[in-house]
């Protein structure tokens, strides 16, 4: 190496060091504010999982002194709808989480809820809309993910009933173009 090239080398090198140096900085400010933010989301993520326990356990004592303690999925329930008897699990009439329909038959209401002469669980609500209600949510609940569900069949006149009955009890359904006698 001649002495021109070897002093342009050595001129070089303290500028090499402060980029070196100027990433390294970088790398450590980034990682920095990384923990940092990840530390804020590890606060929060325990403060929801308290959250969601301390509501697990206000359930439970719901369930304790408004209704059923041992109610399972696997439960079958009656329901006079309307003058109509239509049988379902616990688990069909339950499975979208956070509606009136989950709410209404969790089991954490059976001492609060109306009751036909024969102990079931009674509805003033069109008989006809509800089995329908049921019986989507039935589908729903074997089908996959993949398969699209076939809307409600009901006849035409009962169609805004049935949409709004579905509204009210928060069932979810996707956009109702579905077959109408």
């Amino acid at each position: 190496m001649g002495e021109p090239q070897q002093d342009r080398t050595l001129q070089s090198m303290p500028a090499l060091n402060r980029v070196i140096h100027d990433r390294t900085n970088g790398w450590g400010v980034l990682a920095a504010a990384y923990e940092k933010k990840s530390n804020i989301l590890r606060e929060q993520l325990e403060y929801v999982t308290a959250d969601m326990k301390e509501f697990e356990r206000l359930k439970k004592i719901c369930a304790e002194k408004h209704g059923n303690i041992d109610a399972d999925e696997e439960d079958t329930i009656e329901v006079n709808a309307g003058g109509v008897i239509v049988t379902a699990t616990r688990g069909t009439l339950t499975q979208q989480k956070g509606t009136i329909m989950e709410a209404l038959f969790s089991g954490r209401w059976d001492k609060e809820l109306q009751k036909d002469d024969a102990g079931r669980i009674f509805l003033d609500v069109n008989p006809v809309c509800f089995q329908d209600i049921v019986n989507y949510l039935r589908e729903q609940k074997f089908s996959s993910e993949e398969r699209n569900l076939q809307h409600p069949h009901i006849k035409k006149e009962y169609r805004t009933l049935l949409l709004e009955s579905m509204r009210v009890l928060g069932v979810e359904y996707p956009l109702f173009v579905g077959k109408m006698s």
